[in-house]
């Protein structure tokens, strides 16, 4: 009976674990069948989209001639597409009518454009509208407190002399109060002839008066007109031509003119304008010493450009040692000595230099860009360099061309500093031109190095508007 009661607990206990086993096994099974609770009202999330444009004018900055904007860059949250083709349907998303984009300058608004409509010259876009100039907000109102100051006077205190003298006696009394009544009314009487003879402001805003009841009903009552009497300015009339408020309005521009000013223009859902990526010197002297040190370091490497044979600077090199091989050919067997070259001397002074220093992250260094070109040649510089802590300036990236190898190496032109992606990095945007069209170019700065990341389809120099039929 013993080993029979034995085997029952035996199987009893199998029998349970077995269960346990099959039951965790099942919970697992739904457990991992069941993904939690879906939230079915979420919203898909979005992404921001922010657009970067160029804003080309012609004439003077505030009465522009003639203006346009042209579509660089957009980022869709993950990737920089080109501006220009972006959901084209036809035109560019960049491009839509109604779009306002901010005019800045090293990431602080300038001005408004917005875009009224789109036109397609060659095969290109280009955005035409109004450039308005920027109104800061208007300051915030301030409230009053809800516990405004009060002052504790102290009983003890009430036999120390005040500013206030107390009335001693009556008569004292009314002869003051006669006198500062005399002096009240012959002040409301100035008051009101300073008032009325004071002139009206026209832009002062006025609520809807009544007719006075002072003056006689003779001035009140208003004059029949009378054939001589000037005719009313703001009648309209019927006439030819344009009207004289829209003489000065900006044309659209649709060459690309030599003379030309440029900007950025920044489209954003979110805030835009809000940092600044102007680097603050601390003196006029310090900015001074770095630009002079930049430009000597641009001096060297033009003359290493032009000492190098594969240079774009030294299409003329070729041509010199060919001569030098005939000439030793034709020359007779008598030794003679042989003259040492001359090493090739960059031209200098630099022309046209364009200095900027931008601090393109939230506290970070100076990025130095320079610009220019040598008086004496057509060869172009453009340079890319960074100041560490101890004034040292180490250049990242330069280019050097001529006009005869703009095809290979574009020439150069800063725009500005722009955060294409509105994460507080901003990139240096350049325009890359040779002699048949022209691109617009993002380059990243790093510690030891500046690439380009982004660069738009080539653009002509002179689009050629198409006919319709």
């Amino acid at each position: 009976m013993k080993s029979t009661r034995t085997r029952i607990r035996t199987r009893s206990w199998l029998l349970r674990a077995a269960s346990a086993a099959i039951g965790l096994g099942c919970v697992a099974i739904l457990h991992a069948q069941y993904p939690g609770h879906i939230d079915t009202e979420r919203k898909p999330r979005t992404a921001t989209l922010r657009s970067v444009a160029v804003l080309e004018w012609t004439g003077d900055r505030a009465r522009p001639n003639a203006t346009r904007l042209v579509p660089v860059s957009l980022f869709d949250g993950e990737h920089l597409q080109d501006g220009g083709l972006y959901l084209a349907r036809p035109v560019p998303l960049a491009l839509d009518s109604g779009t306002e984009y901010e005019v800045e300058g090293s990431g602080r608004p300038q001005g408004w454009f917005d875009i009224g409509g789109a036109r397609e010259i060659g095969t290109d876009w280009f955005g035409f509208g109004d450039w308005k100039p920027y109104l800061p907000p208007p300051p915030k109102k301030l409230h009053p407190s809800r516990y405004p100051p009060t002052v504790v006077r102290d009983k003890s205190d009430e036999d120390k002399p005040h500013f206030v003298r107390r009335d001693q006696s009556s008569g004292s009394g009314n002869t003051s109060n006669t006198g500062s009544t005399g002096s009240a009314s012959s002040d409301k009487t100035s008051d009101k002839t300073q008032a009325s003879s004071a002139p009206v402001d026209p832009d002062r805003p006025t609520l809807r008066r009544r007719p006075d009841e002072d003056k006689p009903q003779q001035q009140a009552a208003a004059a029949p007109e009378s054939p001589s009497k000037a005719p009313d300015p703001d009648r309209p009339r019927l006439s030819h031509g344009k009207p004289a408020d829209l003489q000065n309005e900006p044309k659209p521009l649709e060459i690309t003119p030599v003379a030309m000013g440029q900007t950025v223009a920044v489209s954003d859902a979110g805030s835009v304008g809000t940092q600044s990526f102007a680097y603050e010197w601390g003196s006029s002297a310090d900015a001074g010493a770095a630009q002079k040190e930049l430009e000597a370091q641009a001096v060297t490497l033009l003359a290493a450009a032009a000492a190098t044979p594969t240079s774009a600077s030294t299409s003329v090199a070729p041509a010199a040692k060919k001569t030098t091989a005939a000439t030793r050919h034709s020359t007779s067997r008598k030794a003679a000595p042989r003259k040492k070259a001359k090493p090739v001397e960059s031209a200098s002074p630099l022309a046209d230099v364009h200095f900027s220093a931008f601090a393109l992250t939230y506290g970070s260094g100076a990025t130095l860009v320079m610009t220019a070109r040598e008086a004496a040649t057509t060869r172009s510089i453009a340079v890319i360099a960074l100041q560490d802590i101890y004034g040292k300036i180490q250049v990242l990236w330069h280019s050097v061309t001529d006009d005869t190898h703009l095809d290979v190496t574009p020439r150069m032109k800063l725009i500005d500093a722009v955060d294409p992606r509105g994460d507080g990095r901003a990139n240096l945007l350049f325009e890359q031109r040779n002699d048949t069209d022209r691109r617009f170019a993002l380059y990243a700065v790093g510690a030891t190095t500046a690439e380009q990341v982004f660069a738009t389809d080539p653009l002509p120099l002179h689009p050629v508007a198409q006919q319709n039929d």
